[in-house]
């Protein structure tokens, strides 16, 4: 018999007593008015005896579940990345073409077929109907909708690392030479979704030494004075030769001069406008990992300083969950999600090129 079946059982069984006192007080005989009296003092007594050992039969009852809940499943992880999971993990990765992750069940399933293997990062559109990626093969880059239909080419060329602007309406980019044993930056553009057309936007000398690293991981950021709206481009930079160091600036979407963000840090990433700043520092310039990973109030508070570190390195690809309560990055072969607050963190599962899709769920690309 189970817990619940004995509480049930044992709620029966102090109402059945209280009836059989009940019926050992009931007569047949003609009563006098005291007796009567007495027998209805005795009755309302035994009710009330009665009354008190359900309640405490009740009482009882409840204290017996409350314990039962309040026990700790030791199966829990110790840092579930989501707060309320019983997965062990890391979880195994699917192998080739991208996928999403569950970060509620651990559950992994396959991007659709048509687009699983076209791309080797998977940008969720902020409205969440639309992924844009980069080929592959280096042919340019896509957009497509959730389900894998209405592909279309935005870019040709050897581009990549495509970012939606905070209401959707931009994408920018890095495109290089399409000579891919060129390490030259090649320059940001700007893609205005409505219009389909694409503005460069920084005009960065090609002759800068990049040590055999060229990507520069754009973004958008806001930032009073960078533009006329308001809205920049936030991008990593090499700097010197030997040894070679990475910054962090930010453009105009306009065009225009850029602003010194962040010296001796990469893998730059703002929640929203400038509610909050993440980013990885220093970064290497043999491995292009970066150090540990700080995060702070604002990116321009100070370009020298180090705001608060919340994990230790390497570092690669940082990007905030749609809520801004956690960070995914990639550390090693593995992607990590971590609560900025608490400071837990959670290896999820083998991979690179983490993408939210929404608050619970991540999208790995290739």
């Amino acid at each position: 018999m189970d817990f619940e079946a004995r509480a049930r059982s044992a709620g029966q069984g102090v109402n059945r007593a209280v009836e059989v006192m009940e019926m050992t007080t009931q007569t047949e005989q003609p009563r006098k008015v005291e007796r009567f009296d007495k027998y209805q003092e005795r009755k309302s007594r035994n009710r009330r005896i009665g009354a008190l050992a359900v309640a405490g039969a009740v009482a009882l009852i409840l204290a017996v579940v409350a314990v039962n809940s309040a026990r700790v499943d030791t199966t829990q992880p110790e840092n579930p990345p989501n707060g309320n999971t019983r997965v062990n993990w890391p979880i195994s990765a699917l192998g080739a073409g991208g996928f999403t992750l569950d970060l509620t069940t651990g559950v992994a399933t396959p991007l659709p077929a048509s687009i699983r293997d076209a791309g080797s990062a998977f940008v969720v559109s902020p409205d969440q109907k639309q992924f844009v990626y980069d080929s592959n093969q280096g042919f340019g880059l896509f957009i497509a909708n959730i389900d894998g239909t209405g592909e279309r080419q935005i870019s040709s060329d050897n581009t990549m690392g495509p970012q939606w602007s905070l209401d959707g309406s931009m994408i920018v980019y890095q495109q290089r030479s399409s000579n891919p044993t060129s390490t030259k930056l090649g320059n940001l553009f700007v893609y205005d979704v409505q219009t389909g057309q694409s503005t460069q936007v920084t005009n960065i000398d090609q002759s800068t030494r990049t040590g055999g690293w060229w990507y520069m991981d754009p973004s958008f950021i806001g930032g009073v004075g960078l533009g006329t709206d308001g809205l920049s481009v936030l991008y990593q930079m090499p700097r010197g030769t030997n040894p070679q160091a990475w910054d962090l600036w930010a453009v105009p979407v306009s065009g225009g001069r850029p602003q010194l963000v962040k010296k001796n840090a990469g893998w730059g990433a703002v929640y929203g406008l400038l509610d909050q700043f993440a980013y990885a520092s220093p970064v290497s310039a043999s491995t292009f990992n970066g150090g540990a990973l700080y995060v702070e109030p604002h990116p321009y508070n100070s370009p020298s300083g180090l705001g608060k570190r919340i994990a230790s390195g390497p570092v690669i690809k940082v990007v905030w969950s749609p809520d801004g309560t956690r960070v995914a990055y990639t550390s090693g072969d593995y992607v990590h999600v971590l609560n900025v607050k608490s400071g837990a963190d959670t290896t999820v599962v083998k991979g690179d090129n983490a993408e939210w899709l929404d608050d619970n769920t991540l999208v790995i690309g290739n």
